[in-house]
């Protein structure tokens, strides 16, 4: 897990490689009120969300991210499990990005 900073830097240093993904975790709902730059979404609470977690390609880069990081700590453990190659979430979530001044995208 990252802190804001880190994943500023990590956000910033992919925003042109096409192998990087942002994974927003959250609800509908939230994502509809509030959307973090150009993600994909799967909401973590959706009785789909690990057969659709499982259809992600394994060798992509992802940057995961819910509302307080709680949900996407566990999504990336899931993930390294099924041998993604890389994965990075936000610790804190976006609570904690924006309490850092960051806009979302």
């Amino acid at each position: 897990m990252l802190n804001p900073e880190k994943a500023f830097e990590k956000i910033k240093l992919n925003t042109n490689n096409s192998d990087f993904f942002l994974l927003d975790l959250r609800s509908p709902e939230k994502v509809s009120a509030s959307k973090f730059g150009d993600s994909l979404h799967l909401d973590y609470n959706d009785e789909s969300f690990d057969d659709e977690l499982e259809k992600l390609d394994r060798n992509k880069i992802y940057f995961v991210f819910c509302t307080r990081g709680l949900k996407s700590s566990i999504a990336v453990e899931m993930m390294e499990d099924l041998g993604f190659k890389e994965v990075y979430g936000l610790a804190g979530g976006l609570i904690a990005w924006q309490k850092k001044g960051y806009k979302l995208f």
